[in-house]
């Protein structure tokens, strides 16, 4: 297979409060595969100069179309269909002598590549000052809580029970701890290791699944990382973002933890979601129950379709919340998985209230109790009887 992706030149100059437009393309020019599958991907942005093609930092500015699209993709589930797309940008300005890069990175089969242009801004006096013109203010990203990031024992070993089992957009992993230039663009085959940090940009998602059928989406903007160190303890030892989550039992006497801003989610066997977003960590269960430990100390149990926050390591009041309005902010695939799970899970109920059936008394439409006097008085004849015969051959022998 070959993956071609092209973008339009750069302008040499740009000026200070102007945007930036760049035509970009990608497509499919020869496709002979019979059974393994192929992608790749093409997106521009402005970023630091030592920055290479494939990384980023957290003050990258990326070239959006005016629908906001910035990752255009050809893979197996959209056909390998070309994309054609013009996007625009805007750097930030900078002082006199500093510099800044355009970056076009291509992606196949996760492997980053791309071309790099370096900017430096040049303050020259002009003739004639030019008005200041107010500027629309772009929305910053979420912000994040700083990663401590620290050597870990057994770090980059495979997790051989978990992998992606869907993506969409951009989705970056590398080595929690390493620099940020170390990010690879995902692929569904992309291999995850204990330590391993995961992210979904603007417009992404990502869903991970473990090998007991255990599903975990995650939102736009969102981050985990994984610690499958113990099969016994999986773990998101980080979360930050939105996430549903359907967990199964992972392994005979396994659980799973969650560990959050303000506390950890101990669950085995239900279905939740986190959302967390640096200050206020949230719990919602759909069904079954969660160990909620904010890091104030406490343990608290939630259920199904019931709520719960932690601010400053404290835990507020368990709440009701609206399963139905909740999942109105996520996206159709997982409305029909949690539809799909109440489903089941009233029918396992309705099978154990007909197993369960007790004959009812038509007089007091209470639960008929069994008529003990209609044993004992049987037995008691039974052993009047025996004692008389015994008695008689007593009697004879004599």
């Amino acid at each position: 297979m070959t993956i071609q992706a092209q973008s339009s030149a750069p302008p040499s100059v740009i000026k200070r409060d102007e945007a930036v437009k760049l035509n970009l393309s990608i497509g499919v020019t020869e496709n002979s595969q019979s059974f393994f599958t192929f992608s790749g991907g093409v997106k521009a942005y402005f970023d630091s100069p030592d920055i290479h093609p494939g990384g980023v930092t957290g003050r990258n500015i990326t070239f959006e179309t005016e629908e906001k699209e910035s990752f255009f993709e050809v893979r197996k589930e959209n056909g390998y269909a070309s994309k054609n797309a013009t996007v625009s940008a805007q750097p930030r300005a900078g002082s006199n002598g500093a510099k800044m890069a355009l970056i076009i990175s291509f992606t196949a089969g996760g492997v980053p590549m791309g071309t790099k242009y370096i900017y430096e801004w040049r303050t020259e006096p002009a003739e004639t000052p030019a008005p200041d013109i107010p500027t629309q203010p772009r929305p910053e990203r979420p912000q994040q809580p700083p990663l401590v990031e620290t050597p870990v024992e057994n770090a980059g070993q495979p997790c051989g029970g978990v992998r992606f089992g869907d993506l969409h957009g951009e989705v970056n992993v590398r080595q929690y701890g390493e620099d940020d230039d170390a990010f690879i663009f995902a692929e569904l085959t992309t291999p995850l290791r204990h330590n391993d940090l995961i992210r979904t940009r603007a417009r992404s998602g990502a869903i991970l699944s473990w090998t007991d059928m255990t599903t975990f989406v995650m939102k736009e903007e969102s981050r985990v990382v994984l610690d499958c160190y113990s099969p016994k303890e999986n773990k998101v030892k980080y979360f930050f973002g939105q996430a549903w989550v359907n967990f199964k039992k992972m392994v005979e006497d396994g659980s799973f933890e969650v560990e959050m801003a303000q506390g950890v989610a101990g669950i085995k066997g239900t279905t939740v979601i986190f959302e967390e977003d640096g200050v206020s960590s949230t719990v919602k269960v759909i069904e079954g129950n969660v160990e909620f430990r904010p890091n104030n100390g406490g343990v608290l149990m939630v259920s199904g379709g019931q709520m719960i926050s932690a601010i400053d390591g404290r835990a507020g009041e368990i709440k009701v919340f609206d399963i139905e309005e909740e999942m109105k902010n996520w996206d159709d695939k997982t409305r029909q998985m949690t539809s799909q799970i109440l489903a089941e899970i009233s029918a396992e109920k309705d099978l154990i209230v007909e197993n369960t059936e007790v004959p009812m008394d038509n007089t007091t439409d209470k639960p008929k109790k069994p008529n003990i006097m209609l044993f004992i008085i049987p037995v008691f004849i039974l052993a009047l009887l025996g004692g008389i015969l015994g008695v008689k051959r007593l009697n004879k022998k004599g």
